[in-house]
């Protein structure tokens, strides 16, 4: 099923797509591990659809919230 952005998407989050994405582009690492307080999966989903899209997805070893670029195929079977 595809995935569309909510009313109550990544927006309602205290940590916007370009707070990560900065957090990414100082990193040494393709991927960084962030605590997003109160965020869903929903919510996190909807990070593809931010400027810039960004793949979010739980590590449930970590438990905190893996955060890298999306590639274009993501960010398009999201729109789809």
């Amino acid at each position: 099923m595809p995935t569309t952005p909510s009313s109550s998407g990544a927006r309602s989050s205290s940590i916007t797509a370009k707070d990560l994405s900065v957090q990414l582009d100082n990193s040494q690492s393709s991927v960084i591990y962030v605590d997003i307080p109160g965020c869903t999966d929903q919510q996190a989903a909807d990070y593809l659809f931010e400027k810039p899209p960004l793949h979010v997805e739980h590590d449930a070893v970590r438990n905190l919230w893996a955060v890298r670029k999306a590639t274009p195929e993501e960010v398009a079977d999201a729109e789809a």
